[in-house]
């Protein structure tokens, strides 16, 4: 009976070291892919104020490194409309 019981008692606690387990690497997946979005964006923006300032808005990809990851920029313009697009 007692045998059980403790068996019974460590499957739960298995149960729960596992889920709390995958719930700290699911939180931890979506902190680094909230983190990837924010410096594409902070590198859109960069970019993007660089070929203003520049004042030459030219069609084109461009490859950066930051954090171990390669971003492609793509630059496209129409007329008076500029789009910045970044992936990794």
């Amino acid at each position: 009976m007692v045998l059980v019981t403790v068996l019974m008692i460590v499957i739960v606690m298995m149960i729960l070291s596992v889920s709390i387990l995958s719930q700290h690497m699911t939180q931890s997946n979506s902190s680094r892919a909230q983190v990837d979005q924010i410096q594409a964006d902070q590198l859109a923006k960069g970019i993007f104020w660089n070929t203003y300032s520049m004042g030459t808005f030219t069609n084109g990809t461009t490859p950066l490194s930051a954090n171990n990851k390669t971003y492609n920029s793509t630059v496209t313009t129409q007329g008076s409309l500029t789009n910045v697009q970044i992936s990794y």
